[in-house]
């Protein structure tokens, strides 16, 4: 039998080419002309960085680690999420100062914006390192924590209203909330375990300050 070098076709028409027949890009045209690519899965204990250092200097190869790519891509995600919650908590101001004024404004959104800044002091304490899924429960938490307040000064201006029975919705809302979401942080998953854990903290602090950011005097006057 004659010796001949094993083609790239003669190998794909092979059944033992089969597992790994997808790693041949083949063709791969580019601004100029036409390239061949394949490509390697290493095998063994994969370091990223011995494999990135091994690589330099090898023309036409390029080392892709999706995982790192990943973890880049979810902390561009965080710092943007950071920056949408700041502006999030200034539209919600605004839109509190436009239907209570200023001073009613300042104090419904107050309690919020502490539970936010207390949410991510236990977190730090905990050492839990800031994930974009803590980001985005503290953007519910956010939304959330206002419409406590929001409810509880809606009633304070109705005349009809029983107030205790407002707070006892807001209560049983939280309640609620803390059960179809908070138990999320007994998950086995991180992502799913950040985000429950951050909403449980969140929410309860949100509830606890809201209810006492109530001055009694402020039910009569907001009712007169």
């Amino acid at each position: 039998m004659r010796d001949e070098p094993l083609s790239i076709e003669a190998w794909l028409a092979t059944l033992f080419s089969r597992p790994y027949a997808n790693l041949w890009m083949g063709a791969v045209r580019g601004a100029v002309d036409a390239r061949f690519a394949a490509v390697s899965l290493p095998e063994g204990p994969r370091n990223a960085a011995v494999i990135a250092r091994a690589a330099e200097g090898l023309e036409g190869v390029t080392v892709v680690d999706k995982p790192a790519g990943i973890a880049r891509l979810f902390g561009k995600y965080r710092e943007l999420s950071s920056i949408w919650l700041l502006l999030a908590l200034a539209a919600v101001l605004a839109l509190l100062f436009w239907r209570y004024g200023r001073k009613d404004g300042l104090r419904a959104q107050f309690p919020v914006a502490l539970v936010l800044g207390l949410t991510l002091a236990c977190l730090g304490y905990a050492g839990r390192p800031l994930t974009l899924f803590h980001w985005m429960a503290l953007k519910l938490v956010l939304g959330v924590g206002v419409n406590y307040s929001m409810f509880l000064r809606e009633g304070m201006r109705c005349e009809d209203v029983d107030l205790g029975a407002v707070a006892v919705g807001v209560v049983l809302s939280a309640a609620t909330t803390q059960l179809s979401f908070g138990l999320l942080a007994l998950s086995a998953m991180p992502a799913l375990s950040s985000f429950g854990l951050a909403l449980l903290i969140g929410i309860n602090l949100a509830l606890l300050f809201t209810l006492f950011s109530l001055e009694p005097d402020a039910v009569g006057e907001a009712r007169a």
